[in-house]
């Protein structure tokens, strides 16, 4: 076969998927404890592998977030005691690169405990949070994204303290952060349904809804991979290395439709590489000609 027939014909057969699925982020408090600057850690997806790391110095404070839009990472942080109650109460939409787009005042966010992570509910436009008091017991609330500083849309109060929080599909997963569960909470009637548990404490949740996978962040630093049924799928990761060993407490995935500019895969770069040397052939061969 002519190169000029098989370059085209690889391209068409691999370049659609040679780009990673998604970007994971990944927050924590650990910075708010210590009063250092903040971070954020964004991680290239294949599956139920993570392919690379790359940390974020953002000028804000990050514990929870969660994607809402193309290029559109929401993020907040915890309450008073760690830092202000202005800072605990303000939602951050920011850029994938994790530059500041928006800060919103929301009187209705807890000023005054463990703020969590966050998950987006995309058919109603509802962010829900989680949060975790000292006492050992948490609380859900509901937020407008149109409407990010007008009053909760709910507050649903739970006996444990919620961290991780996802949406899939109608249902919203949350995690029992002391007891390491992870399940289904029905905000109807207020009830939570363990679906499996976790070997550390259960932190963060993340939906990868293109590969199914449902990441999950634990004390000791780490986030794991599993399916909805508590297999682990793939290798557990430190997203902001060895040296962090606290709770994964905020996750946020983003499905390749809403990310601008994915840089390709090395597969892909090879394989542009290769079209364009069928390309310099072919001009040679016309110029001989």
């Amino acid at each position: 076969m002519r190169l000029s027939v098989l370059i085209p014909l690889l391209l068409c057969c691999m370049v659609s998927g040679a780009f990673a699925d998604g970007i994971l982020f990944a927050g924590a408090d650990t910075e708010e404890f210590n009063n250092q600057p903040d971070r954020i850690s964004r991680m290239t997806t294949v599956g139920a592998t993570i392919s690379t790391i790359t940390i974020l110095n953002v000028s804000y404070n990050v514990n929870g977030l969660t994607v809402v839009g193309v290029d559109d990472l929401l993020t907040g942080t915890v309450g008073a005691g760690f830092t202000t109650v202005a800072q605990g109460k303000t939602f951050n939409l920011v850029k994938f690169d994790g530059t500041l787009k928006t800060s919103t005042f929301s009187p209705d966010q807890r000023g005054d405990s463990f703020n969590e992570d966050m998950g987006f509910d995309s058919v109603n436009g509802i962010v829900w949070r989680g949060h975790f008091d000292s006492g050992g017991v948490g609380d859900m609330r509901a937020f407008d994204v149109n409407n990010l500083g007008g009053s909760a849309l709910a507050i649903k109060n739970l006996p444990f303290g919620v961290v991780g929080v996802t949406v899939i599909g109608t249902d919203i997963w949350i995690t029992d952060w002391t007891a390491r569960r992870v399940g289904i909470w029905d905000p109807g009637t207020n009830v939570f349904v363990s679906k499996f548990t976790t070997p550390n404490f259960a932190g963060a949740l993340a939906w990868d809804s293109d590969s199914s996978v449902l990441w999950v962040g634990m004390s000791g630093g780490t986030i794991t991979p599993y399916s909805l049924g508590g297999a682990v799928l793939g290798a557990t990761v430190q997203p902001f290395g060895s040296g962090f060993s606290a709770t994964v407490d905020g996750l946020g995935f983003a499905i390749p439709e809403q990310i601008i500019n994915p840089i390709p895969e090395p597969a892909t770069l090879v394989l542009l590489g290769a079209a364009s040397i069928g390309v310099a052939i072919r001009r040679r061969r016309r110029k001989a000609a």
